[in-house]
């Protein structure tokens, strides 16, 4: 096959996968892609270019700075699609995790339907952009092609091919190339911009055709974005580099030599930057007029968010973020790929630098100025990503893109430099084979289902361990019951619970529910507030009479009290949280919330007892007390008992606790369920002991006396008691243990 045969092959190749990102992604669920739509939107319905204002709210927010020439074509090429629905699409789910990588619910930054909706409108206009950055994608990898074979040797075709692998299988240059993104245009002009570097570099004449042509790239490619820029000092040492290897004539130059070159230098200088100037000064000086600033930069971080960072804290603390968003980071920063994708990847990177090292070090003294070239490109456009991220949080290495085909050419070239050199071309086709079929997966496997709504289910689909709740919030919801996983959990682990709704009537207002797990005290022990489903289940969409199941995998804070059973509180909002809807439950009663335990939460690490004293009674179902500490404050006895059980208990037991005087008189009780029903004897682990305090107020004039402790367990249900025995198994009367020691005020 013919190098355009093989060519050919790879860019369609490169388009069928991209098609397939293309499907997987809803409308905007790309980074940035709604605000890169609306400047699109806007310029069509005739309105000009965006004038950005900090104090007013645009659908386009911070894009309506970028240069213009992606929103330009956009618009041309789309005027004709009819985008009345737009405030119908362009809904933001107010409770995205934008930005929050492998985030286990609301990965969608917008509203999407529940069914599959026409192709019509808006989501028409998306699809169409979608395409024609698609194609851009399509005509980077053709300059790659040229770019790479001016670079690489003709002997060396592994690297060629290898290199335009990395760029045509890269999952996330196939994600932004799917989407609406003006990093597409940025790539293809950056790529065609340093092929005429790398002639101007090489020319033995530059004419003005040429120093034109050169000008006007570097022009389109300042006007595509603004780290297009990063292009004109590069064009800058090529234009220098051309005259003054051509005035010293290979020797080192003299000075009668270099004074000769400096006029040729400042012509081709002023020659190329004045076409680019042609070409794209308007834009910055309409920036210079409307902002005072050139680049438009202090709108744009005013609208995006401005931060301050030191060099030191961005490093250390989103470098990860950064590499593994070169490779494969999608959504709205939200989606990971599968695990075995990201060890593939490390993998892969692991394997190129290791390589990259090497290749550095061969070519120490004969690095080629095609290289410095490319090499200059790439740390400038690193220099640019970190002194924006520095401003605005955008620490993403999608932003390295318009650098992709050098960068990949050196990843390429470190992959090639570890294998044997008859082996480069196997190892080329066979990387460039796997990269694809990595690429491949993806949005399959792991972007698509991401977006899925729950299936409609009927009341025959509803599980039969479903606990019945019957709770009707507002008017059109009725919580029918739930699922939960009863396995022990530890602070900073995830309690799963599924969630059955029924629909009872249509509703205009998308509600946001509030999951607020309750431990210890019925204290806060991590929340939750989102959409239904996840996010992709807005109440607006809900149909009358359906069923739907929502499954959560809810976080417990790290610094919950433990052991203690798990309640969740469902509850619903709109407009703020404290605008909630009212709940009624199934005696008829009203309520803010329905509550109702989900699981429990275990000590990390429980510490084994060390009772003041020691005692050994036993109750039937294998309750143990191991002992007990006692002390008074006052006239108040505080004592902590310390139980085990040696298996399973299979109901919920109460403590009763009397205090006796010397007479036999009771002059103090304190019943109830262990650690004031937040830990019952249900949720006891077996061999795990449980600490429970009690404390007793007793009558003034016992001070001075002892007291005698009676306590025993017994079911609520029927009031009966359990049997207790004596450490040696002799039964206690009336089933009930005596303490007497170490209860003295």
């Amino acid at each position: 096959m013919t190098d355009r045969g093989r060519l050919a092959l790879l860019i369609a190749a490169h388009v069928l996968i991209g098609l397939m990102y293309l499907w997987a992604t809803p409308v905007f669920e790309a980074p940035d892609e709604g605000y890169h739509t609306a400047v699109i939107r806007w310029i069509a319905q005739g309105r000009g270019l965006p004038v950005q204002q900090v104090d007013a709210e645009q659908d386009y927010a911070q894009e309506g700075s970028q240069p213009p020439l992606y929103y330009l074509l956009g618009a041309g090429l789309t005027a004709w699609v009819d985008t009345a629905d737009w405030d119908q699409v362009y809904v933001k789910n107010p409770r995205s995790r934008i930005g929050i990588p492998g985030t286990t619910h609301n990965v969608n930054d917008y509203r999407q339907p529940v069914e599959p909706p026409p192709l019509t409108g808006t989501r028409l206009k998306v699809y169409a952009l979608r395409v024609f950055s698609l194609a851009l994608s399509a005509a980077t990898l053709a300059l790659a092609y040229v770019l790479v074979r001016r670079v690489v040797p003709a002997d060396r075709q592994p690297l060629v091919w290898l290199t335009l692998a990395l760029v045509a299988f890269n999952p996330m240059m196939l994600f932004i190339g799917a989407s609406v993104n003006n990093d597409n245009l940025l790539r293809l002009t950056s790529t065609g911009g340093l092929i005429l570097i790398l002639d101007a570099a090489r020319a033995e004449r530059l004419g003005i055709r040429q120093l034109s042509g050169l000008g006007v790239v570097l022009g389109l490619a300042a006007l595509s974005k603004i780290s297009g820029l990063m292009l004109w000092p590069v064009a800058a040492l090529a234009l220098v580099w051309a005259r003054w290897r051509g005035h010293r004539g290979g020797g080192p130059p003299k000075k009668t030599a270099a004074r000769a070159c400096l006029l040729p230098i400042a012509f081709d200088l002023l020659t190329t930057f004045l076409f680019a100037a042609l070409v794209c000064g308007w834009w910055y000086l309409r920036n210079w007029l409307l902002y005072g600033d050139p680049l438009g930069l202090n709108a744009m971080i005013a609208i995006a968010g401005p931060r301050v960072i030191g060099l030191g804290e961005l490093i250390t603390s989103e470098w990860y973020g950064f590499y593994l968003s070169f490779w494969a980071i999608f959504g709205a920063f939200t989606i990971l790929p599968s695990p075995w994708v990201q060890w593939f990847f490390h993998a892969l990177s692991v394997w190129a630098l290791a390589g990259l090292a090497v290749v550095a070090w061969r070519s120490r003294r004969r690095l080629t100025f095609d290289c410095l070239l490319l090499s200059v490109f790439c740390l400038l456009t690193l220099l640019g990503v970190i002194r924006w991220t520095m401003q605005t949080p955008a620490s993403q290495g999608r932003l390295m893109f318009g650098a992709i085909v050098p960068l990949s050419l050196g990843l390429a070239a470190g992959l090639l430099a570890l294998a044997p050199e008859r082996w480069g071309r196997g190892v080329a086709w066979s990387l460039g084979g796997l990269l694809a079929g990595v690429a491949a997966i993806i949005p399959v496997a792991d972007i698509a289902p991401q977006y899925t709504p729950p299936p409609v289910l009927s009341e025959a689909d509803l599980p039969a361990e479903l606990r019945p709740v019957h709770a009707r919030i507002g008017d059109g919801i009725e919580l029918v019951g739930y699922t939960a996983d009863d396995t022990p959990r530890q602070p900073g682990e995830v309690q799963a619970v599924t969630l059955y709704w029924r629909a009872l009537a249509p509703m205009d207002q998308d509600y946001v529910l509030a999951l607020v797990l309750l431990g210890r005290g019925a204290q806060g022990a991590g929340q939750i507030d989102t959409w239904p489903g996840g996010g992709r289940l807005p109440t607006s969409q809900w149909r009358p009479g359906a069923f739907y199941a929502d499954p959560y995998d809810l976080p417990i804070d790290e610094t919950a009290t433990t052991p203690t059973r798990l309640r969740l509180s469902v509850s619903a909002w709109v407009g703020a949280p404290d605008q909630r809807l009212p709940v009624r439950l199934p005696d008829g009663s009203q309520s803010l919330a329905a509550v109702f335990p989900v699981g429990r939460a275990a000590e990390t690490q429980p510490a084994a007892p060390q009772p003041a004293v020691r005692d050994g009674s036993t109750f039937e179902g294998g309750l143990r007390l191991l002992g007990y500490d006692a002390h008074w404050d006052g006239r108040a006895l505080n004592v902590t008992f310390y139980w085990q059980t040696a298996q399973a208990v299979p109901a919920d037991y109460t403590l009763f606790l009397h205090v006796l005087n010397t007479a036999g008189e009771q002059v103090g009780q304190a019943d109830g369920p262990p650690l004031d029903g937040d830990w019952p004897t249900s949720a006891w682990l077996p061999g795990q002991a449980v600490a429970d305090r009690r404390v007793v107020t007793l009558p003034a004039d016992l001070a001075g006396e002892g007291c005698v402790l009676r306590l025993g367990w017994y079911d609520p249900a029927t009031g009966a008691r359990l049997a207790a025995f004596q450490p040696d198994g002799t039964p206690w009367p009336e089933a009930a243990v005596i303490l007497e020691r170490g209860l003295t005020p």
